[in-house]
C-alpha cells in the first residue's frame, strides 16, 4: 500500500488503484468530445492490453515481476468486464448523449459500438456456457475479490453508475434479458423491413463491419507494441 495525500488527508491507495488512477479509470473528468461511460471502457481496454507497461516508479524495480504483472492484467481483466455488466444498461442512453455532443470526437468508438461488441460476447456466453474459459473468460462468471470490489466502486461511483458494494460476481449471462429485449423491440419496429433495413437504421451493426473495427483496432495496438522502446540520452 501506498499513501495518497487527498484533500488534506491521508489515503491509502492499493497497488491496482495506483494502476488505474495511471491510467485515468479512476477519474471523473473525460476528454472533450467523448462519452463518459465508454471513456473509461477505452481506459481499461487499454490497461487490461498492457498492464505493465507503465513508466512509474514500480515498473522499474524488481517489485514489478512478471507473476504480479499478471496478476494486475488479470485484476484489471476481471474489473473492466465488471465495469462493461454495469454499463450495458446505460449504452444507449450514452450514444445519444455522444450524437448529440456538438463536440463529440469523430475518431472515438461510439456507445452503439460498444453495444454491439458486448451483445456478440453475450450471445457467445449463452451459446458457449463455461467452455475454454482461459481464453473466452466472458462465458464464466467474473469474481472479484474485495480489493478490485473496491476498485470498481471507485470506477462506477466516478461515473455516476449503480454499484452494489456487496455484490462480488458478475456474469455476462445476466445481461441476456435485456439483449432479448433489444432485439424483440427491433424485431417488432423493424420486423417488416428486415435485419438489413435495421442495421442500415443503425439500430443494428452488421458483423462485417464489427470484425473490420476490431482488426483495426488489434492492428494498432499491434503496432504500438513493435514500437522500439525510448532510451534516456
Amino acid at each position: 500500500m501506498v499513501e495518497r495525500q487527498e484533500g488534506g488527508k491521508g489515503e491509502k491507495q492499493s497497488g491496482l488503484e495506483r494502476l488505474l488512477s495511471e491510467a485515468g479509470a479512476l477519474s471523473a473528468e473525460t476528454p472533450l468530445g467523448r462519452e463518459p461511460v465508454t471513456y473509461t471502457m477505452e481506459s481499461l481496454d487499454r490497461l487490461r492490453s498492457k498492464p505493465g507497461t507503465r513508466s512509474d516508479e514500480a515498473s522499474k524495480t524488481s517489485f514489478a515481476t512478471s507473476r504480479e504483472l499478471e496478476a494486475q492484467r488479470r485484476s484489471v481483466e476481471r474489473i473492466a468486464m465488471a465495469y462493461q455488466i454495469i454499463a450495458y444498461p446505460l449504452l444507449e442512453v450514452a450514444d445519444e448523449r455522444f450524437e448529440n455532443d456538438p463536440h463529440r470526437d469523430p475518431t472515438a468508438l461510439p456507445p452503439r459500438a460498444w453495444q454491439a461488441g458486448m451483445n456478440e460476447l453475450i450471445t457467445n456466453a449463452i451459446e458457449h456456457p463455461g467452455e475454454n474459459t482461459e481464453e473466452y473468460p466472458h462465458r464464466a462468471p467474473v469474481t472479484l475479490s474485495p480489493a478490485e470490489r473496491a476498485a470498481l466502486g471507485k470506477i462506477a461511483v466516478s461515473r455516476g453508475l449503480p454499484f452494489n458494494s456487496q455484490k462480488a460476481e458478475y456474469n455476462y449471462l445476466e445481461l441476456a434479458p435485456a439483449r432479448q429485449a433489444r432485439i424483440d423491440e427491433t424485431d417488432r419496429r423493424f420486423g417488416w423491413i428486415g435485419i438489413d433495413n435495421a442495421v442500415n437504421a443503425g439500430i443494428y451493426r452488421s458483423r462485417h463491419e464489427i470484425d473490420e473495427e476490431i482488426r483495426k483496432r488489434l492492428e494498432g495496438s499491434q503496432a504500438k507494441r513493435r514500437r522500439p522502446p525510448r532510451t534516456n540520452k
